[in-house]
């Protein structure tokens, strides 16, 4: 599918943004976002299974910006600065609403229910 075809979907925030989103994402841009995050864990072996031994927090800040990168399409139909303006422009519930969305695109939601009791 072309990139200029790929289907997209419209969210208005609680303060009013209107942000453009894809509606899913692609194998190459889940392995990027998953990419930040193994960037920031070191593991080892206890016997023979691996394990997470040191996990650098700032690693979940760069997926969420890579995230943000690969995912939204425009912001008030801007296509300018996209992670600048969610991180630095718009009020953290409106960035909580966005991310949850996001998030369960790129499969972190999936993957971190996954991990719940």
């Amino acid at each position: 599918m072309d990139k200029s075809t790929r289907p997209t979907k419209q969210i208005e925030t609680p303060n009013k943004f209107t942000v453009v989103v894809k509606t899913y994402a692609t194998a190459r841009e889940f392995e990027m976002i998953q990419q930040c995050y193994m960037a920031g864990a070191s593991m080892k072996l206890v016997g023979k299974t691996p394990q997470i031994d040191n996990f650098d927090p700032k690693s979940d800040f760069e997926a969420q910006k890579k995230t943000i990168e690969m995912l939204v399409v425009s912001i008030n139909g801007s296509t300018d600065n996209l992670v600048n303006v969610m991180l630095d422009d718009m009020p953290k519930e409106d960035y909580d609403v966005i991310m949850g969305e996001l998030n369960e695109l790129s499969g972190k939601k999936k993957a971190l229910e996954s991990t719940q009791p």
